[in-house]
């Protein structure tokens, strides 16, 4: 028991994060190219998938290993409304995921938001806190962890 207590604190310690991480549906896409940016611009990538995202970072799947500190721009569009949120962001890691078998090479990337517009910030923020809560809360209104 206490083997398993003294883990979870090295867990807790070793996660940096401010505020909770879900999976939940956004459209993303991100560029090595400086902003601004115009949202319809071929400098946009979308990654294979989104893991996970909060509201000061996520975590994407995509076959770029993106170096650490690199500053990237950010373009996500929430499913409750159309126009794109533009900012940028900064690589803290990246992490080859794929089997060495494969032919192509995957990487897990982590990035942290910069400031974000305080309206999309508002927005994105609002969007996250009302995904944090139904994840959370189940229909009879109580908690579930």
């Amino acid at each position: 028991m206490e083997s398993n207590i003294k883990k979870n604190k090295v867990l807790l310690l070793e996660d940096k994060r401010k505020t909770e991480r879900l999976s939940i549906p956004v459209q993303f896409y991100f560029s090595l190219f400086p902003l601004p940016l115009d949202v319809s611009s071929p400098e946009w990538v979308k990654p294979f998938r989104v893991d996970d995202i909060g509201g000061n970072g996520l975590k994407f799947i995509c076959i770029n290993k993106i170096e650490r500190s690199t500053v990237i721009s950010l373009k996500i569009i929430l499913p409750d409304n159309p126009k794109p949120i533009l900012f940028s962001g900064e690589t803290v890691w990246s992490q080859c995921i794929s089997d060495r078998n494969c032919s192509t090479k995957l990487y897990a990337n982590g990035v942290k938001f910069h400031k974000m517009d305080h309206e999309d910030r508002k927005r994105f923020v609002g969007y996250i806190s009302d995904q944090i809560l139904l994840h959370y809360i189940d229909s009879m209104g109580q908690v579930n962890f």
